[in-house]
């Protein structure tokens, strides 16, 4: 939910009573990949399957990379949420995409990229990946959501922070908040700040304050945004955290 201080100064909070999931936590948006490794030419198109988001293609090989692509598909109006069928938008491509993608210390991927392709449009369902001018030999797709702090034209990431209850000493945990910025077709997509808790360092029944302030990374909230990914392992069933709250201020 989204709160204001005597301050003014907006916070997101999450709050988790009990994590049972086997799987990562996704706060205020989520990056999820939906093809991989795929070859994108004339007459070879790429076919994914989004929740709700908008598309980001990463361009990582490709024997002419100086084209269109077409993404088509179901869009979905952000304002009403009226649903569009086989509407497209046209990606611009000119350069491969940097992935920096890697694992961090307690082996959770961390997400990086320069210059992704990213649509202007949000899509559902079904998406339709296709070109008359390119020949691309590795291209991977994602879905993307993102918070944009209801678009406003400017605000600060300013602080992440969590409380989180260790009910067992395998308990770990690991959180990363990304900023996703927006220039014409293209995105960058950037870790800003980590907040990890290996098992060694926990006890059971006990409670944990993690936080890191003064990020100060401004985003533009009509193009770019950002989200947290929580990981609280082990990722296997059953109860290692409970009580957690997670919050992002911003300004």
């Amino acid at each position: 939910m989204l709160e204001h201080t005597s301050k003014g100064m907006p916070v997101l909070t999450t709050y988790i009573a009990k994590h049972t999931r086997a799987t990562e936590a996704n706060m205020h948006g989520g990056f999820l990949k939906i093809d991989d490794n795929s070859a994108l030419s004339t007459g070879t198109d790429i076919v994914a399957t989004s929740g709700i988001g908008k598309i980001v293609v990463a361009v990582l090989g490709g024997n002419d990379i100086d084209g269109e692509i077409t993404v088509t598909g179901t869009s979905v109006n952000r304002e009403t949420g009226a649903e569009t069928g086989a509407d497209t938008d046209t990606l611009t491509v000119d350069a491969l995409t940097t992935d920096d993608t890697h694992t961090d210390g307690v082996g959770v991927i961390e997400h990086e990229f320069t210059g992704a392709y990213i649509t202007s449009k949000w899509f559902r369902g079904a998406v339709t990946l296709s070109t008359t001018t390119l020949d691309l030999t590795d291209v991977d797709t994602y879905q993307v959501s993102f918070e944009q702090m209801n678009d406003r034209p400017y605000f600060t990431l300013d602080t992440l922070d969590i409380t989180a209850y260790a009910v067992n000493t395998l308990a770990w945990l690991d959180c990363h908040i990304y900023a996703l910025e927006v220039t014409g077709d293209k995105c960058n997509i950037t870790p800003l700040a980590d907040l990890e808790l290996p098992a060694a360092s926990t006890e059971a029944n006990k409670y944990y304050r993690l936080r890191r302030g003064n990020i100060g990374k401004a985003l533009i909230g009509t193009t770019d945004g950002f989200w947290v990914d929580l990981t609280l392992g082990p990722l296997t069933p059953g109860g290692y955290w409970e009580d957690v709250t997670l919050k992002v201020w911003t300004k």
